[in-house]
């Protein structure tokens, strides 16, 4: 009787592993849809946001297979990929957003 009880108790820690993991996933994608939206305020380049949408999302998939989820290591790699995307265009992140919020 006491192994089918710590045999429950793996299972529903184990449960609520992966409800944490798909929390954290659901977050990630809407920072990232945040993120798109931004810039698509910002750029009003469909183009080149569904360029960035789709390397944003082969950046996830990569650093969720390599680093184990580690968020702030996530996040770092998406920012430095739009600032990385965007010096492509001619503009710098902070000028832009500055930019933007001079406007509202």
């Amino acid at each position: 009787m006491d192994l089918l009880i710590i045999l429950l108790e793996d299972i529903m820690d184990l449960l609520f592993m992966l409800l944490e993991d798909i929390m954290l996933l659901l977050i990630m994608l809407l920072l990232i849809l945040l993120i798109m939206l931004l810039l698509l305020m910002l750029l009003e380049d469909i183009m080149l946001l569904l360029i960035m949408l789709l390397l944003i999302m082969l950046l996830l998939i990569m650093d969720l297979l390599i680093m184990d989820f580690d968020i702030p290591m996530l996040l770092e790699d998406i920012m430095d990929f739009v600032e990385l995307l965007l010096s492509f265009r001619g503009g710098s992140l902070l000028p832009m957003v500055k930019h933007a919020t001079r406007a509202t």
